[in-house]
């Protein structure tokens, strides 16, 4: 069973809830659901058992209170912004009045503008206006709109428009009533609100933050880069506005640790004292279908539940970090193990890696093969730990072998304590709608004779052992490969493109300046 999960996304009053579900549910599960497909994962989609909702309440910030804010003295210096002295909820409004009929004289008089009623479009949106309701406000006027806000006396994007299609583009600046920079979801103080003003000149506004130069800069409104001419940013702006919601940050030229990239993670060169090899085995509970899912097309057809877990620790004492590799954590298993983890079932503190989404290291994250066809490709003077678990050459050749399982068959605990190895067909796989080979089940009637195994629970757990043990003598022959190689050891990283990486710079030296 795989999971797709999505970003949390603001339902409120206003929203139209097919639209939402569409965008933010069906059509982002269904990319991910094609893009995991693309990468050959060998899965495919049976059917869709249930889709799980996490509501959380929604404190949204509140923006532009009836109370005009000055302008912070280092700002109006620079006479980059507009503040209208507005004595309403309205500041949003005249702001974006003010960007659509400039004038040249009193531009901080409300009476130097027509009104906002008579040129923009606020149907149902309340104000003072809530920061989501600023997309719908784009759509029905046309435009795109802007959002930057003061953090210690710098000037950064806060919300960026998506909107590039010729629409005009109106940037604002935000302003906090208690001096906090937006956005603060945390805040439940009544009396604390934000406050608009238009940018009218975006280069006298930032380029005293890059240099002390008096030049005219144009400035990209999504990533804060700047160019010489507005020819130069036209051309950037193309590309731009395709790849990027956020302000580009340029290595300092002043800082050789900032402008170049070389290796310098020695400490990787030194070898992990721990590594712990683990998968597991579950029961597929077969599920009532007799009560389908509420709203939805689908029915549960099997419930996982682990019964047997094996490990083994490689290790020469130390008491450093203990690296755990697990036989598909990142596609299965990881489904029960971080669930107890983050259910503090486990008691003690865990500590999960950096790796953006992915918290722990898979060993399908350095060699994407199935453990079977990994291990036909090892030598077996190279199985040394399956070797010290064989009592004669005859276990070894069996246990060297990757077995069956009859997955489907075993859905219920009782069928662990079964006397007998069940029939060719049930090991018959219902996810992958084949059958064993007459070979296979040979094989498996071969080991459970050999190692004179008496129950399906006995046969389970030397199923698990050999996959263990098969696991970790590729992984350790993996290790011992790249140790000879780049004198790099492997379970520093957590995936192979980051290995490959950190071997690159290693072995030619090079000192690569960041552009």
């Amino acid at each position: 069973m795989k999971t797709f999960q999505t970003r949390n996304a603001v339902i409120d009053i206003g929203t139209n809830l097919k639209k939402w579900y569409k965008e933010n549910v069906f059509d982002k599960l269904q990319a991910k659901l094609e893009n995991f497909s693309e990468k050959q994962s060998g899965w495919a989609l049976s059917e869709v058992l249930f889709v799980k909702i996490n509501i959380n309440n929604y404190a949204p910030i509140k923006g532009g209170f009836s109370t005009y804010i000055k302008m912070p003295s280092f700002i109006l210096a620079k006479k980059a912004v507009v503040n209208v002295r507005n004595n309403d909820k309205f500041c949003f409004l005249w702001s974006i009045v003010a960007a659509l009929n400039p004038v040249t004289e009193h531009v901080d008089r409300v009476s130097s503008y027509p009104h906002f009623d008579d040129i923009l479009k606020r149907e149902s949106i309340q104000f003072p206006i809530k920061i989501t309701d600023i997309k719908k406000f784009e759509q029905l006027n046309h435009l795109s709109i802007n959002l930057y806000c003061v953090v210690k006396k710098k000037v950064l994007p806060f919300m960026l428009s998506g909107k590039t299609d010729g629409r005009k583009t109106v940037n604002l600046l935000v302003l906090s009533s208690n001096n906090q920079s937006p956005p603060n979801n945390n805040n439940n103080n009544g009396n604390d609100y934000y406050h608009y003003a238009w940018i009218k000149n975006m280069s006298a506004l930032f380029s005293s933050q890059l240099s002390n130069r008096g030049h005219k800069k144009f400035f990209c409104y999504t990533c804060l880069n700047h160019f010489s001419s507005s020819d130069l940013l036209d051309k950037h702006s193309k590309r731009c506005h395709q790849v990027n919601k956020c302000s580009i940050r340029m290595p300092n030229s002043n800082n050789d640790t900032e402008k170049y990239v070389e290796f310098t993670r020695y400490s990787h060169m030194e070898k992990v004292p721990f590594a712990i090899y683990a998968d597991l085995e579950t029961i597929l509970e077969k599920c009532d279908n007799s009560t389908p899912l509420q709203g939805v097309a689908t029915a549960l057809y099997q419930s996982h539940i682990p019964f047997s877990i094996g490990f083994y620790l490689k290790c020469s004492y130390d008491d450093q970090v203990i690296p755990v590799v697990f036989h598909n954590l990142s596609g299965y298993d990881a489904h029960f193990i971080i669930r107890e983890l983050a259910t503090g079932v486990i008691p003690g503190e865990i500590k999960l890696l950096p790796v953006n989404k992915e918290k722990y290291i898979s060993f399908t994250k350095f060699m994407s093969s199935s453990i079977d066809k990994l291990s036909s490709y090892l030598e077996n003077d190279k199985k040394t730990l399956i070797r010290l678990h064989s009592d004669n050459a005859n276990e070894f050749g069996l246990l060297t072998r990757k077995g069956i399982f009859p997955y489907d068959y075993v859905d219920s605990w009782e069928r662990l304590n079964e006397l007998e190895l069940p029939p060719r067909d049930a090991f018959f796989s219902n996810l992958k709608n084949e059958a064993v080979s007459e070979a296979d089940y040979e094989h498996a009637l071969n080991v459970w004779n050999t190692f004179n195994i008496k129950t399906l629970g006995d046969y389970s757990d030397l199923y698990l052992k050999t996959d263990v043990l098969l696991l970790a003598d590729i992984f350790e022959n993996f290790r011992n490969t790249c140790i000879e190689t780049y004198r790099l050891y492997p379970l520093h990283y957590y995936t192979a493109p980051g290995l490959a990486f950190d071997a690159m710079l290693k072995v030619t030296g090079v000192k690569l300046e960041l552009l």
